[in-house]
């Protein structure tokens, strides 16, 4: 991929009153310019606390420290300006937590949902997703012929986290990012296929709202299953204790279990031995139920179960920065919550779940584009069943005769193999030896050639 040749603005930097100015422009060139772009500056990535705002055109960058800024609201809400952003899902955030969650709605008699900041955005992360290119602002900008401020500027508190730069640096920073921004959005949409780019673009809006509604906690349950746990983990405690180790301490671990005559291998690089799952997974020792008990019980109360208590709503921070771009969940990860029990201390607002998937999805769109004949005809047929289908192949049995646990294995093959898995991780993940997998491998890509050939 080849970008347009842009060259960077006069690189300097002025103040003005209460604002500064990059490159040749003039505030005036704001209420002109039909598209611009966007960047905040804030004390961490952590805290969120807003310093600045940048809004940037083709000739520069204007930026406004905290709380001059609120001269550019109006900018960021006008819904005729096409407002550009390198990871949305921040800056905006950031800009709603300043204008509502600050006590400013009311004095720009903004309206009280999310609409107006929401219209008319785009992402230059997502054109980097849709491209295969660097997605980092620093690692893509040059390609445009441009610069992003230096992380140097922010002076980050290598204890506290917390960015500790002058006002003029913050600045800098923020127009030159702001800038290249802008840039890097000139330089590839016209690259972007629109109604996929439009597609991610809509989904931006309801994976914010998604993040600051959160979702609602059944206080009761969460009470019982704080008991549930509590109790699982002092009856492995318990146990543990009378063979005078604590399962809590790796280095106990290693002592209880080496002693008895069971060998563990090396960390990587490091100088202590393995005790994560798959290491003890591997022993014959009795102990090693008791160990993973533990852990299991205290995980459950660490994670899902004690951060939720005595709280009305959880929240997380939905993404699309995955690298198989899928939507990814930080800061209380909802995707990886365990299936049965844990997932009931979550409530609906308005009395029931709606559950929607597009079944098999990435099975399907591999099909059409790698046109495998067999993957085609078993989508066609609506009683046909793709991972009961590889279940089959890799385990050369009838499809009639798979067992539910082989088609569960079949639908691991299928996922894994569509993202790259490799053999190791198959063989991890199906529990099957390495050799095996390897041989499974072979006769699957024997039924789905095409498909095979395109991966």
């Amino acid at each position: 991929l080849t970008a347009q040749p842009i060259l960077q603005p006069t690189p300097t930097l002025q103040y003005k009153e209460n604002y500064y100015t990059y490159g040749n422009i003039k505030l005036d060139d704001l209420d002109r310019a039909s598209v611009i772009g966007v960047d905040v500056e804030t004390t961490g990535l952590t805290e969120k606390r807003l310093l600045g705002v940048g809004i940037s055109t083709d000739l520069g960058a204007v930026y406004y420290p905290y709380p001059y800024c609120i001269k550019l609201a109006h900018y960021l809400l006008e819904p005729t300006k096409l407002k550009v952003y390198h990871n949305s899902f921040f800056d905006l955030e950031v800009i709603y937590k300043w204008l509502y969650e600050g006590g400013l709605a009311p004095t720009l008699k903004l309206p009280p949902k999310l609409h107006p900041l929401l219209q008319n955005i785009a992402d230059t992360l997502t054109i980097c997703n849709h491209l295969g290119l660097p997605r980092a602002l620093h690692d893509v900008a040059p390609t445009v012929g441009v610069e992003s401020g230096p992380f140097e500027l922010l002076h980050i508190n290598k204890k506290t986290k917390l960015v500790e730069g002058t006002t003029e640096d913050l600045a800098l920073k923020c127009c030159m990012d702001a800038f290249a921004t802008l840039k890097v959005y000139r330089g590839y949409i016209n690259q972007v296929h629109p109604d996929a780019f439009k597609i991610d673009t809509d989904i931006i809006p309801v994976l914010l709202r998604m993040s600051m509604r959160g979702i609602k906690l059944d206080q009761e349950w969460l009470q019982g299953l704080q008991q549930i746990y509590e109790e699982e983990r002092d009856y492995y405690l318990d146990i543990c204790r009378s063979f005078d180790f604590n399962p809590g301490s790796s280095l106990q671990i290693c002592d209880i279990l080496t002693r008895r005559g069971n060998y563990l291998p090396k960390q990587f690089d490091k100088k202590w031995l393995d005790t994560d799952e798959a290491a003890l997974l591997k022993l014959k020792d009795p102990l090693v139920p008791m160990i993973l008990g533990y852990r299991g019980a205290n995980k459950m109360l660490s994670t899902y179960v004690t951060p939720y208590l005595g709280k009305d709503r959880a929240y997380s921070r939905f993404h699309m920065d995955a690298a198989t771009t899928r939507i990814s969940s930080t800061e209380n990860n909802f995707q990886n919550i365990p299936k049965g029990r844990c997932r009931g201390m979550f409530v609906p607002d308005n009395g029931g779940f709606f559950d929607f998937d597009m079944s098999q999805i990435e099975l399907r769109i591999l099909s059409y584009i790698s046109g495998d004949k067999r993957m085609i005809e078993i989508f066609e047929d609506p009683l046909g069943d793709i991972h009961r289908a590889t279940a089959a192949a890799i385990f050369g049995v009838s499809e009639d005769k798979v067992t539910n646990s082989q088609r569960n294995r079949g639908k691991t093959f299928n996922f894994g193999i569509n993202y790259g898995a490799t053999d190791a991780s198959l063989a991890e993940k199906t529990g099957s030896p390495l050799e095996v997998v390897r041989e499974q491998r072979i006769q699957l890509a024997s039924v789905f050639p095409q498909a095979w050939d395109w991966i």
